[in-house]
């Protein structure tokens, strides 16, 4: 595909490849020389929320089964020098677990 750089320096991306790409307005371009002579690097920078979206759960595979936040509930549990006291509070709607609540003393 080819495409015409403007007197601003501004180039479009092909509708093709940016459906490809999945690029919307705002993405921005990370623009790198090449090895070869006559050629240039581009690679898309997506926004934020897909950057965040990508990493959601990202740290699962590494302890299948394991919730980090009941880990750290239990851990602080057990721990005799914490100056916490921890309570449980039923769901209101009777369905959800109950939920640990920590009160700094």
């Amino acid at each position: 595909m080819i495409t015409t750089v403007t007197t601003k320096n501004m180039v479009s991306v092909p509708a093709e490849l940016a459906r490809m790409f999945g690029i919307k307005p705002g993405y921005t371009f990370d623009w790198r020389p090449s090895d070869q002579p006559d050629e240039i690097k581009v690679t898309v920078v997506p926004d934020r929320a897909v950057l965040s979206k990508r990493l959601q759960g990202a740290g699962a595979k590494f302890s299948p089964g394991r919730s980090a936040v009941s880990d750290l509930i239990r851990e602080r549990q057990k721990d005799p020098s914490s100056s916490r006291v921890t309570r449980s509070v039923s769901g209101s709607d009777g369905h959800r677990p109950p939920l640990q609540v920590f009160v700094e003393m």
